[in-house]
């Protein structure tokens, strides 16, 4: 039995694959305990936390955020079948250290690799980001009123994402691996501003806020991302790195998600075109509930007690977007 394991690990965790010519897994074992090379296993403990925080904000939304937004008579605004679908309700922040040459000078995401040392900031940062796309998933696909038409696209997102946490962690990928991290929180926290604006019945405020997101998610993840991020992993690395499998499915990975990025700043910026053209959004066009587009398209001198799900897509902050900027990323 032990011999089959040990056979079955020849084969999944193959060095010529994972590693190419350049490097050995014996790279990866460190001597010296201020020396820290990540091992995959050290990951595996994502899956609990992912769980934990589902489970916290569960707990958070009901026991604290719903009884505070009934008290401030401002409950009936939140569709509370997307709840649950939000990635700004907890963000990550990347310390800042001055050691961290390669966030801004990428050719430093190569240079002596794989012996690249990963303190205890940066292990922390990938445990949560990994653990908190699991809860991402998890809340997709166990929640079962989620009707949106992008539901597909924000699951490949989220596995997309979780593969390459777990690729680069493995391959020790980790200094691009925070770049992709880092450019893909950036636009969350002007989203969530945005929200609680709407949600307090500020419309100037939750549009002027989501004029900054949109900016920002343009600049982010259609300017600094390809010219970036992918250029660092497309082009810097080969003089540096001789390329190798796990590498080509890493970065095909990384395409993918620029893919991901301009079908959502194409739909971005169509909703910003209806409030241009229209003052406001005409239906939710990722709703795939008849009774919720007729909501939206209809009797809107109604009580608003009767049409909490309208009150939303009425504003530039609508259903129809609230999934799919998640992402991340």
């Amino acid at each position: 039995m032990a011999t089959l394991v040990d056979k079955l690990n020849s084969i999944v965790w193959n060095e010529k694959w994972w590693l190419g010519d350049d490097a050995k897994w014996d790279d990866f074992l460190s001597s010296d305990p201020n020396i820290y090379y990540p091992r995959v296993k050290d990951m595996n403990w994502s899956l609990a936390v992912g769980v934990g925080l589902l489970a916290v904000r569960y707990v958070y939304e009901n026991v604290l955020i719903v009884p505070l937004a009934n008290y401030l008579g401002i409950y009936e605004q939140i569709d509370q079948a997307d709840r649950f679908d939000r990635k700004t309700d907890t963000e990550v922040v990347i310390p800042k250290e001055d050691s961290k040459s390669w966030l801004y000078v990428t050719v430093n995401c190569w240079i002596n690799w794989p012996k690249q040392h990963i303190d205890t900031e940066i292990y922390t940062f990938y445990l949560l980001e990994l653990s908190f796309y699991w809860s991402l998933l998890f809340a997709i696909i166990f929640q079962k009123d989620y009707q949106k038409k992008d539901k597909n696209e924000m699951i490949l997102h989220h596995c997309v994402t979780i593969l390459l946490i777990y690729f680069s962690w493995a391959c020790n990928f980790v200094r691009v691996g925070t770049l992709v991290l880092v450019v893909h929180d950036v636009a969350d926290p002007w989203l969530a501003v945005a929200k609680m604006a709407k949600y307090a019945k500020k419309q100037a405020t939750c549009e002027a806020f989501f004029g900054i997101f949109s900016v920002v998610w343009i600049i982010s993840r259609c300017c600094i991302y390809p010219l970036w991020v992918l250029n660092t992993s497309a082009v810097e690395i080969h003089d540096y790195v001789t390329t190798f499998p796990a590498y080509w499915f890493f970065n095909g990975l990384l395409f993918v998600l620029q893919i991901l990025h301009l079908l959502w700043t194409y739909l971005i910026l169509r909703i910003a075109f209806q409030k241009f053209q229209h003052g406001s959004l005409q239906k939710d066009e990722r709703s795939e509930s008849e009774s919720e587009t007729d909501e939206t398209s209809s009797d809107e001198d109604e009580d608003n007690n009767k049409i909490s799900k309208r009150v939303i897509s009425n504003g530039i902050l609508g259903n129809q977007y609230k999934s799919q900027l998640t992402a991340e990323q």
